[in-house]
């Protein structure tokens, strides 16, 4: 008898709406996993430190126009 796979195709999470209880949990869940998963964790980190950056960017330079 033939086994039967699970795909292997990524589940696409971005048309989910994350409002209430719930969205709290998927996105609690999307932290943990990128906390743990060493290549997700740096691109986060790095996209974080580069969101932070250009705030300040924008904010200084706001500030002086």
């Amino acid at each position: 008898m033939k086994e039967e796979r699970l795909g292997t195709d990524p589940i696409n999470m971005a048309h989910i709406r994350v409002a209430g209880i719930g969205g709290l949990g998927l996105v609690a869940m999307a932290g943990v996993v990128a906390w743990n998963v060493p290549a997700i964790g740096l691109a986060t980190v790095l996209a974080v430190a580069g969101g932070l950056a250009i705030a300040a960017a924008l904010v200084m330079w706001r500030r002086v126009h």
